[in-house]
């Protein structure tokens, strides 16, 4: 139920450039000539980079970006003044006008890094001619126009905030596993032990795939990314929860735990998105071996997983953004160890409606849109597999692929079980939490470890190498 200090505005008004009439007029004609101008300049800029090998160089790469930025920026704003330059009344909802600001924010700050890049690039031309190729490789360029996007995501995140008379509670209270300070304890040393083999796995795991060459593949260069993603979901939850454990009062501020339901949103999502790009790892290895170097190239794997990473956070996005205008007006008792989407809708006192359908169709389209791709690359594998007439073959081609399908089996089995069912605050609820954001992500590095000769020689051969254990390196050998 609504309390009677909630805001009742919908939109704004917006003011504009004058309240002449005339002068609107010739501003929209001034402002259509600007923006088509834009418009074609930009895409013209754009076509001709990439219809031309000559101009294939880091410099007019980042052109090309700095071009689409500023398509985009003008795209965000010019099209609704010159719609408010026609009209007499100028309104736009709220939620219209934060998604504008949104835009604004984002395509601005990626556009000031993306400046800086270009200004580097330039330093290095003039300045190191000679080592030019060098110091601006294809990769970094890609990295550096990756990483000029997440810096401008991170200006939006940093000015991201909910009004401050828009709730009247500023933190939750988590009730946790249990109540029991007995089974508190137990629990405690628990999950400690298990957050402990989870970093020292996954870090095991990582510092394996970068030291020893002979996993410089890209099934490997995945499972490190996936390795990270791992220690960053079991991260977020889990020394909250070790805290909480060992507190009275297990509390946790609103932005603090959208915080963390956003972390949760953006680490999960990405890792379903890596799994769907590992299962087209071993479709394109085990049925076009012939292929493989072709079909999976280098390029095209940081591009696969920087999508993942995309995709992740604007799923995330899609879920924190109207979480984040929710009202919390008198319940504040959030009945899990963490802070999930879904757990929040049941505190808030106003329409979660459409919430809850967007957390719907994005669990449901990321689901099918990952899972399919999974099922479709198996459904092909086993009968590639079972078209092998040798027995060692056979058993050869399935081994490379049991760890990747217990570890798909052991994050969606709990994942979306989670998202698609509804809040009740069950214990079925904290046992598939507690599956697919704590279990799972310990269990990844045994199992790739465990099932994976290359994985576990690789492993030898580092501790060999590092460890003076004269064991490790007479196995090693073997």
């Amino acid at each position: 139920m609504a309390l009677g200090n909630h805001s009742t505005i919908t939109q704004f008004l917006l003011l504009g450039l004058s309240a002449d009439p005339h002068i609107q007029s010739v501003l929209f004609v001034l402002f259509l000539d600007i923006y088509l101008l834009t418009i074609m300049g930009n895409l013209t800029m754009m076509l001709v980079i990439r219809a031309d090998s000559h101009l294939h160089t880091p410099m007019y790469f980042f052109l090309s970006h700095l071009s689409f930025l500023d398509l985009c920026f003008s795209s965000v704003t010019v099209p609704k003044m010159l719609k408010d330059l026609l009209s007499e009344i100028k309104t736009i909802s709220v939620s219209g006008c934060l998604a504008q600001g949104f835009f604004v924010l984002i395509s601005a700050g990626t556009e000031v890094s993306l400046l800086s890049v270009m200004a580097y690039d330039r330093y290095a031309a003039i300045c190191h001619p000679l080592l030019y190729g060098q110091m601006m490789r294809k990769q970094l360029c890609v990295q550096l126009v990756c990483s000029s996007w997440s810096l401008g995501v991170l200006n939006l995140l940093c000015r991201l905030g909910k009004p401050t008379n828009a709730t009247t509670i500023t933190q939750f209270l988590l009730l946790g596993l249990s109540a029991d300070p007995h089974i508190q304890s137990v629990l405690f040393v628990l999950f400690l032990d298990i957050y402990l083999l989870t970093i020292m796995g996954n870090l095991t795991i990582l510092l394996v795939i970068r030291a020893d060459s002979h996993l410089h593949v890209p099934m490997y260069f995945f499972l490190s990314h996936l390795s990270f993603l791992d220690l960053c979901l079991s991260s977020v939850t889990v020394p909250k929860m070790l805290k909480d454990l060992l507190s009275e009062i297990k509390a946790i501020s609103v932005r603090g735990c959208l915080a963390q339901g956003f972390s949760i949103f953006i680490t999960a999502g990405t890792e379903g998105f890596l799994l769907s790009v590992m299962a087209y790892d071993r479709y394109a290895a085990i049925c076009h071996p012939l292929l493989y170097e072709q079909m999976v190239r280098k390029q095209l794997c940081l591009q696969l997983v920087w999508g993942s990473w995309s995709l992740g956070f604007l799923n995330a996005l899609i879920n924190i953004l109207p979480a984040s205008n929710l009202d919390f007006c008198e319940n504040h008792t959030i009945s899990h160890y963490s802070c999930e989407i879904p757990s929040l809708f049941p505190l808030s006192c106003s329409d979660v409606s459409t919430n809850l359908l967007v957390l719907l169709c994005s669990t449901l389209l990321h689901g099918l849109g990952t899972l399919l791709p999974i099922i479709s690359s198996y459904a092909r594998i086993v009968s590639t597999i079972l078209s092998i007439s040798s027995t060692s073959g056979r058993s050869k081609a399935f081994s490379t692929c049991s760890s990747h399908l217990t570890a798909v089996s052991f994050f969606y089995g709990s994942g979306f079980l989670r998202y698609l069912m509804p809040t009740s605050a069950s214990s079925l609820e904290l046992i598939f939490s507690v599956q697919y954001s704590v279990v799972t992500p310990m269990v990844n590095p045994l199992i790739y470890s465990l099932k994976n000769k290359q994985v576990k020689a690789a492993m030898r051969r580092t501790l060999g190498k590092y460890l003076p254990c004269s064991s490790w390196k007479s196995k090693a050998k073997g």
